[in-house]
């Protein structure tokens, strides 16, 4: 589909479901050069809510993580609308909860206006301290 149907259709939804309608983007790793060009459209056309790229669909170091916050903020993705997807788990691509607190330290410390993150599936051991100790890394 092209992306001025996406903006098309979600600047609609917003029109028709009103403020509390939320437009939002979940791109993995891989893809998200291409999920970036249509975050700068939909914010341009102020529908969009939030851009959270998972970081577990490979190895990601928090440097890199905090490299690729630093895109979308160079495409012009205010920080307030920018998350941080992540997965606890003992897999290579995978962070442990300790590692989520470590990368996510180091993307606040250079970007503090970040909106938040989210796990990507809470049925994991690890959930509720995740829960408990990111939420006071984001809330800062």
């Amino acid at each position: 589909m092209p992306e001025s149907d996406v903006v098309w259709i979600s600047t609609r939804l917003k029109e028709l479901r009103g403020a509390r309608f939320a437009v939002t983007l979940a791109p993995n790793g891989s893809n998200i050069d291409s999920y970036r060009h249509l975050a700068t459209h939909l914010n341009d056309a102020d529908a969009l809510d939030m851009i959270g790229q998972q970081f577990y669909d490979d190895v990601v170091t928090p440097e890199v993580a905090v490299s690729r916050v630093g895109q979308l903020v160079a495409d012009g993705i205010p920080q307030s609308k920018i998350g941080v997807g992540m997965m606890v788990g003992d897999g290579d691509t995978y962070w442990t909860v300790e590692e989520c607190v470590t990368a996510v330290e180091r993307i606040k410390a250079t970007y503090p206006g970040i909106r938040g993150g989210y796990l990507w599936e809470a049925s994991r051991a690890g959930t509720s301290e995740w829960s408990e100790r990111l939420s006071e890394v984001l809330r800062g």
